[in-house]
């Protein structure tokens, strides 16, 4: 992987995840180098600028804010988190919209959820027939929710 260089001081201080890591308490805390291999480098590094600057660049795809999104939610930086979501409901369309929606339910990510679902009974007709609603059947619990959504929606909530 490539190699991020980056101030323990300033990932204690602003990540609990980092100051717990770095405090002593586990093996990491003598190392001068964590791996963290789960993460692509672009999502790592618009992390770590959160963590330096309070800002996120503003070039991200959906696909790496989505990420980023998972980084956030992984580390408890919840205001990263806010940020990624706020940002990701404007990239939210038909195509894509199943895949934000899980990337929403894995993450935790309540807001973009709920826009998500919205978007979805709003344009049920058209979404039903993307390849990220086929998607949808890797995830039974959110696939039937969904289903509820509509079904509820379709029988004006009646039953």
């Amino acid at each position: 992987g490539t190699r991020i260089y980056a101030h323990k001081a300033i990932l204690v201080a602003q990540c609990e995840h980092f100051r717990a890591m770095f405090s002593g308490r586990f093996q990491e805390s003598a190392q001068t180098e964590v791996e963290i291999p789960q993460w692509s480098h672009i999502a790592f590094i618009a992390m770590l600028e959160w963590l330096y600057t309070g800002h996120t660049p503003r070039e991200l795809s959906a696909a790496h804010l989505t990420e980023v999104l998972g980084l956030a939610d992984h580390y408890t930086l919840d205001g990263l988190k806010h940020v990624c979501e706020n940002v990701l409901v404007h990239s939210v369309e038909i195509d894509n919209v199943c895949t934000l929606l899980r990337h929403a339910d894995q993450y935790m990510a309540h807001e973009l959820k709920r826009y998500c679902l919205a978007f979805i009974l709003k344009n049920f007709d058209q979404v039903i027939y993307t390849k990220s609603f086929e998607e949808l059947r890797s995830n039974p619990s959110l696939l039937l929710e969904v289903t509820r959504a509509a079904a509820s929606r379709d029988s004006g909530g009646m039953g």
